[in-house]
């Protein structure tokens, strides 16, 4: 993910920026081993997106990562991608995704 990085005064930090596709819009809310993704495209066509990821502004490592989407009713369905794994992104659509380290 691309982006600045600001600390809110709670030890968590904010990142904001676009993935590979255009127009898909990124906010990335750090903690400690996790982050919480928001993303978004309001275009009207379906994509599938990739995102860059800085492992170390995140503090976390690739290879015991796994990004999942909670199931949310009305909004998105529980599912699971390996961190590179392209994203479908349905028209006027996004995603909230959990990226985390699998514990040991």
């Amino acid at each position: 993910m691309l982006g600045t990085s600001k600390d809110n005064g709670s030890g968590q930090f904010y990142l904001s920026g676009e993935f590979n596709q255009e127009g898909i819009l990124a906010t990335v809310y750090c903690k400690k081993s996790k982050a919480l993704i928001s993303i978004a495209r309001w275009e009207k066509e379906f994509v599938r997106c990739r995102r860059t990821i800085d492992w170390s502004a995140l503090g976390m490592n690739a290879k015991s990562s796994i990004l999942s989407a909670q199931n949310i009713p009305g909004f998105q369905e529980e599912t699971r991608f390996a961190p590179a794994d392209e994203i479908p992104v349905e028209p006027g659509r996004g995603w909230l995704l959990l990226l985390e380290e699998k514990s040991s």
